[in-house]
């Protein structure tokens, strides 16, 4: 069987909020102080619940796959899949580095998990196939920096019963209005040498021959200079 791995890079402007709802009861014996305690209790305990997680899992629809997400101790973002229990990806990074802005690197703590499942049909303007089934259980993180104004990123993974795809979100924030990407750090720390299919690397085409070879043979600029494509 073979599993498809796809990212897919996409900063979605959007404010995310998060509502907390608390709900205290008491008989009438009950003192101001007690109150007071509990409420301390509770605000202190509650926005902890994620924070004190350092790790999500995901399963595909028909529990094959499994997603991963890790923060390493400095707070560093790690992601592994497996199938049926086996490594299809090990332990592989995650982050971007902004240009003259702290990076969204490491010092992350989990702020938000929220899973659905999303099942729907679409029809493509080209193709063989009338409609396509979309059909994969959704994870989206809100990752915060606490040392960096609590900034936040947002991760969204999709995994399907074949295949795992994720992107970066940028939700809208005071101190992060304008900004420019100056590297990806995503990393696909696969556990051989396996099979790929894949075309060279082009400025703005992809109509290419696609290549079947190894992975240690993969040539993605066949032959020339980062410079010399386009």
């Amino acid at each position: 069987m073979s599993i498809v791995v796809v990212f897919w890079f996409l900063g979605l402007a959007f404010q995310t909020k998060l509502y907390f709802q608390f709900t205290f009861q008491f008989n009438a014996y009950s003192t101001m102080r007690i109150f007071a305690l509990l409420l301390v209790f509770t605000l202190l305990s509650h926005p902890s619940t994620f924070a004190q997680q350092r790790s999500q899992t995901l399963k595909s629809p028909n529990g094959k796959l499994t997603l991963t997400f890790e923060l390493t101790e400095q707070g560093e973002l790690r992601y592994a899949l497996t199938f049926n229990e086996k490594a299809v990806i090990k332990p592989s990074k995650l982050g971007v580095k902004l240009k003259d802005l702290p990076h969204f690197e490491r010092g992350f703590r989990i702020a938000d998990a929220r899973t659905r499942t999303i099942d729907e049909t679409w029809s493509p303007v080209l193709g063989e196939e009338k409609s396509i089934r979309n059909y994969c259980n959704e994870l989206l993180l809100t990752l915060e920096q606490p040392a960096e104004k609590r900034r936040t990123l947002q991760l969204r993974f999709r995994l399907f019963n074949d295949g795992l795809g994720f992107r970066y979100e940028f939700p809208e924030q005071p101190d992060l209005k304008y900004f420019t990407l100056i590297d990806e750090l995503t990393e696909f720390n696969l556990t051989g040498d396996h099979t790929a299919f894949w075309i060279p690397g082009d400025y703005d085409s992809n109509e290419y021959t696609y290549h079947t070879t190894r992975l240690s043979e993969v040539d993605a600029f066949e032959g020339k200079k980062a410079n010399e494509i386009g």
